[in-house]
């Protein structure tokens, strides 16, 4: 029996039934609709404490690569706009560092505060220090612009020793 008829059984006229089964089904549509919500974000949760929990020497690697990607990557776009002036590729060389330190300094205490937000009481997280991490991104990001201007130099000196 279902319950419907349950429900005319004991009394229950059609349009009660229909609104109670409206709300009872409204309910488990959104407990669904939560359970897939609390799914995706407990992934999310998971990847970010993951790698929010790497430490020393991973974490220190994974950023130096990530500078030097980018860092390339930034290299290459000035070298092909040669054509602008000294004076912007220095305002360049300072404002996309500066800014980098700035957003890796973001990144790393808000993943900090992710950290504890999400520890609980048995265990912690390991606080990772925002400025060594900014540095160490920096220098890993500045790295292939300094190697591309030596290697701009050393051309422009055998240049000059051959004319």
């Amino acid at each position: 029996m279902d319950i419907k008829e349950r429900l005319k059984q004991k009394g229950w006229t059609d349009q009660d039934i229909n609104r109670a089964l409206e709300i009872m089904y409204a309910q488990e549509q959104a407990n669904s609709s939560v359970n897939q919500y609390t799914q995706s974000g407990s992934r999310i949760l998971y990847w970010s404490a993951l790698i929010v929990s790497t430490q020393g020497f991973t974490l220190y690697m994974m950023i130096s690569v990530i500078g030097l990607v980018f860092g390339f990557l930034i290299t290459v776009l000035l070298r092909d706009i040669e054509h602008i002036d000294y004076k912007n590729h220095i305002v360049a060389g300072v404002f996309i560092p500066a800014l980098a330190i700035i957003n890796v300094y973001v990144m790393v205490s808000l993943s900090n505060k992710i950290a504890n937000t999400i520890s609980s009481t048995n265990t912690s997280f390991y606080q990772h220090n925002p400025i060594i991490i900014s540095v160490v991104y920096v220098v890993a990001f500045m790295l292939p612009y300094f190697f591309y201007k030596i290697l701009d130099m050393r051309k422009a000196d055998v240049v000059k020793v051959k004319g």
